[in-house]
């Protein structure tokens, strides 16, 4: 299951919607959607929910006194923002990973090395072991054309010194925040699909059943 909840920062959602209450009666409606997915969730089920790290630190709290066990808190991150006041400049949204109990599924998933824009050389020296990364991984495209893309391993071709793979962490630094505005279907910011794709990737099997 994957929610992308309003952030209570204002933005329109059409009428009727109110994106500025009360924290707390913020914070009581999110209680209300996150009990109702641990209901949904099978055993082994898997949970993720994007927003802002001030409403996230209050979902795992919530999610943590309900019994499901905490999995990550993966750090998407967004372009240089301002700082706000008496704060750090804002650099990442969360992105929490939870399960109802142990996962049923946990696919290791693999992400394009990263390269300079620049120069074309390799951003990181991976402590020395720069060898122990060329594993095959899932071919995660930005826009696919079939779900069974999702799962499609990589090809000979793809596995070889000019495409190279490895682990993904739980910081995302290749995921823009807003999807492009060629792609956008209402005025409120919609995510780019890649997240969903690693999302499905890494805790799903063909078959298996998601709710966004």
């Amino acid at each position: 299951m994957f929610a992308d909840p309003p952030f209570n920062l204002g933005k329109d959602y059409g009428k009727d919607i109110s994106d500025r209450l009360k924290n707390e009666e913020y914070l009581a409606w999110s209680r209300e959607w996150l009990q109702e997915t641990i209901w949904i969730l099978k055993p082994g089920g898997s949970l993720f929910v994007f927003n802002l790290p001030m409403w996230l630190i209050e979902y795992g709290s919530f999610l943590n006194s309900q019994g499901m066990s905490f999995r990550h808190w993966i750090a998407c991150r967004m372009p240089k923002a301002f700082p706000r006041g008496k704060k750090l400049s804002p650099a990442h949204y969360g992105l929490l990973y939870y399960t109802k109990g142990d996962p049923d599924t946990f696919n290791k998933v693999y992400i394009p090395i990263p390269v300079c824009r620049h120069c074309g050389k390799e951003i990181r020296d991976y402590g020395g072991h720069r060898n122990k990364l060329n594993e095959r991984g899932l071919n995660l495209m930005d826009i696919f054309d079939a779900p069974e893309d999702i799962w499609e391993i990589a090809s000979e071709e793809d596995y070889n010194h000019t495409q190279l793979w490895t682990a993904a962490e739980d910081l995302w630094d290749d995921i823009p925040p807003v999807r492009h505005s060629k792609y956008k279907s209402r005025a409120a910011n919609e995510l780019a699909p890649i997240m969903l794709e690693r999302i499905i990737a890494l805790s799903t099997n063909p078959g298996d059943i998601i709710v966004s």
